[in-house]
């Protein structure tokens, strides 16, 4: 089950606590532990009632410790209240992420390495020979756990969500800091102005020129 977890990224966990080789306490533990897994809802199933049991388990990070027998009704309804609670997580941080990538001091892992992945990025941004697999040696990831965990915790991919924070850190160039289009291109990585322009206009919906002319207000929303 571990294994599987890693290696397909699923959206929610669920396992019996008496398994053959790993149990479910002991793999919940591995899971919530594991940076690329840190962010994966966990249900164990146990015949075991003490509440000694019960809060050993909570404590390996699962979120619903659910004794046999059990309803089957019962487990989907919160099944889906938990798919639904986090995808209200990714929806926070897919509008979250742009405008305040700083967290506050009470940080789960998931921020930290959304935080750290931004602070990356913002650094290279200016660099056109950035590519996304530079991540892994910065992060200690592989290329497809970064995309996997990305993805899960903010509904984007990647690539798509750096080129958005590119072409806003251009707007804000040209619009406030008074840059030339070819200027901000260039210091937002774009080495061809003219698919800077193409890319800036399918984002915002219009031209970097009429931004530039003050002939068009662009207001710069998350997506």
């Amino acid at each position: 089950g571990y294994a599987l977890a890693l290696e397909h990224n699923p959206d929610l966990v669920i396992s019996d606590i008496m398994m053959p080789k790993l149990d479910g306490i002991e793999m919940s533990s591995m899971l919530q532990k594991n940076e690329l897994t840190t962010h994966i809802p966990i249900i164990l199933l146990t015949a075991k009632k003490t509440s000694k049991d019960k809060i050993m388990g909570l404590r390996t990070g699962a979120v619903e410790y659910i004794n046999k027998p059990f309803n089957i009704s019962e487990l989907v309804l919160k099944v889906n209240n938990i798919i639904t609670r986090s995808d209200r997580v990714i929806l926070k941080y897919k509008n979250d992420l742009i405008s305040t990538p700083k967290v506050g001091p009470n940080r789960s892992q998931d921020e930290i390495f959304l935080e750290n992945l931004v602070e990356l990025i913002e650094n290279r941004m200016s660099d056109s020979d950035f590519k996304l697999e530079d991540l892994s040696l910065e992060l200690n990831m592989s290329y497809s756990a970064i995309y996997r965990k990305f993805h899960a915790l903010t509904g984007k991919k990647i690539v798509d969500f750096v080129r958005t924070m590119r072409l806003k850190k251009a707007a804000i160039l040209i619009g406030d800091c008074n840059y030339s289009i070819s200027e901000a291109a260039f210091m937002v990585g774009f080495n061809d102005p003219k698919y800077f322009s193409k890319c800036f206009k399918k984002e915002f919906g219009k031209s970097p020129r009429k931004l530039k002319d003050k002939t068009d207000r662009l207001i710069i929303s998350d997506r």
